[in-house]
């Protein structure tokens, strides 16, 4: 949406709501259009227009669930959430009243 107000207007796909950080030179965001190889992007806040950054390894899964993503103020680090291992437990309980 402007900043000044108006219509909001759709500028990334293949996205989710957690998976983006703001630093220069605009938004970073995970692509995870392709399966299994989520891939790192920046949209450029001056042209709009989306660069591949950088493709992580084949077969790491991102945490869409969480907050993600996080860029350093000097874009030498980036931080994000990645699932390694999922799980549950079952539990039987008796006599609950």
């Amino acid at each position: 949406m402007p900043t000044g107000g108006g219509e909001e207007t759709q500028v990334v796909t293949g996205s989710g709501g957690s998976l983006f950080a703001v630093a220069e030179p605009g938004l970073w965001f995970f692509d995870l259009g392709t399966p299994g190889v989520p891939t790192l992007k920046v949209l450029d806040k001056a042209s709009l227009r989306a660069a591949q950054f950088r493709d992580l390894p084949k077969g790491v899964e991102i945490d869409r669930d969480n907050t993600a993503l996080s860029i350093s103020p000097d874009r030498r680090w980036i931080i994000y959430t990645q699932i390694d291992q999922a799980g549950s437990n079952l539990m039987l309980v008796e006599n609950i009243r």
